[in-house]
């Protein structure tokens, strides 16, 4: 992990070797106190300082005039800075803040959100820079869903006995971040992670967006590697300053079967993808045998769904619920089955997700409902 480098500007030597000792043990520490050549100092360290903090005590007006001076620099302009003073008042916050301060801290700070707001502003330095860089390439490495099928069809042509697999990748969350910190922040996110995508692809490999924080990789297949580097990304994707846990899941497809277009290859993937969503500690599945048979099953259930409401194999049953004190019957739950004429009597786990998931739960709670009254009505009568 790379190491980043912080300088500390202090008036008073105890405050500095406070911060050194608060500090030093998750970056490399330059120091100076408030009558050096600040600006000279930053810039003959321009490749390495990620952050400067300028502790400078009741002297707001150097401190402002030293801000202003790191501000207007091109060379330093875009080194987040932390200013620390021991006045709180507000309007001095505010003038510190318009000159370009990244935070404002009043002294006696808290170490601890000192720490994690330096961490911070130093990430969201990072990952505007690297938002910046894929705006002016115009993201050249990602291609849309038509050029990419394109040119993956043509990778695999001139490549017959290179394994590849196609990768499926989703940020589970992503409409609720949008919604909570606006469009920015969503598209800084993707940005993001496409630089990442790009540090583990090679010349014959390609990216793809799908849209709504999809993404599909054509890969070389080594899965050591492969796990490596998905495992890293979601841990990588997680710096990225944002008070909220990125869900990130990724379906993997090895490609066996070359007659099948790219779009059936990348739908095996987000296949392998569903089947750990929203699940805790889990970010990758790869698609197998296994979930193969589970989407034809699934299909076969589909086709006949709304025969089975026509031709009545769902059953109503009732389970009674007792009144312990008096122990007689109070009520009933009514439970549905399916009596299919070819698979038998299926267990509600094989259909009742599947229907929450098409919308057809509907239909089947509409026809439990006129089951249940017409059974209440034909008691009443008798």
């Amino acid at each position: 992990m790379v190491r980043r480098t912080i300088l500390i500007v202090t008036a008073n030597g105890e405050d500095r070797r406070s911060l050194v000792n608060l500090l030093n043990d998750d970056y490399s520490i330059l120091e100076t106190d408030v009558n050096a050549s600040v600006i000279s100092i930053v810039e003959a360290n321009i490749s390495t300082v990620n952050a400067v903090i300028l502790d400078i005590n009741f002297n707001i007006q150097y401190g402002l005039s030293l801000l202003v001076t790191l501000k207007k620099s091109k060379n330093t302009s875009k080194i987040p800075v932390i200013f620390i003073a021991g006045i709180a008042d507000e309007m001095t916050e505010l003038d510190v803040l318009d000159a370009g301060a990244s935070d404002y801290l009043r002294k006696p700070y808290n170490s601890i959100v000192l720490k994690k707001r330096l961490y911070n502003v130093i990430k969201l330095s990072e990952n505007t820079s690297i938002a910046t860089h894929c705006k002016k390439k115009h993201l050249d490495y990602v291609y849309t869903e038509k050029v990419f099928c394109e040119k993956v069809d043509k990778l695999l042509k001139e490549n017959p006995i290179t394994d590849y697999a196609l990768v499926y990748s989703d940020v589970e969350n992503f409409g609720l971040i949008r919604d909570l910190f606006g469009e920015n922040a969503g598209n800084n996110i993707l940005m993001y992670l496409t630089r990442v995508f790009k540090h583990f692809m090679g010349i014959d490999e390609v990216c793809g967006y799908l849209g709504t924080g999809h993404f599909v990789l054509f890969l070389r297949y080594n899965k050591k590697n492969l796990d490596e580097n998905l495992e890293s990304t979601v841990k990588v994707i997680n710096d990225f300053p944002i008070n909220m846990t990125i869900r990130l899941v990724f379906g993997v497809y090895k490609i066996e079967d070359r007659s099948i277009t790219v779009q059936a290859m990348y739908s095996r993937a987000i296949l392998a993808a569903d089947a750990v969503k929203g699940k805790y500690g889990h970010h990758v599945a790869y698609y197998d045998e296994k979930i193969w048979k589970r989407q034809l099953h699934d299909q076969e259930i589909i086709n006949c769904m709304e025969d089975a409401i026509k031709e009545k194999q769902f059953k109503v049953y009732f389970q009674p619920k007792y009144e312990l004190d008096s122990e007689k019957i109070a009520g009933a739950e009514a439970l549905v089955r399916w009596q299919h004429p070819e698979k038998g009597f299926m267990n509600p786990a094989e259909f009742i997700p599947l229907f929450e998931k098409n919308g057809f739960i509907t239909e089947l709670d509409k026809f439990v409902w006129d089951t249940v009254c017409g059974y209440i009505e034909r008691w009443i009568k008798n």
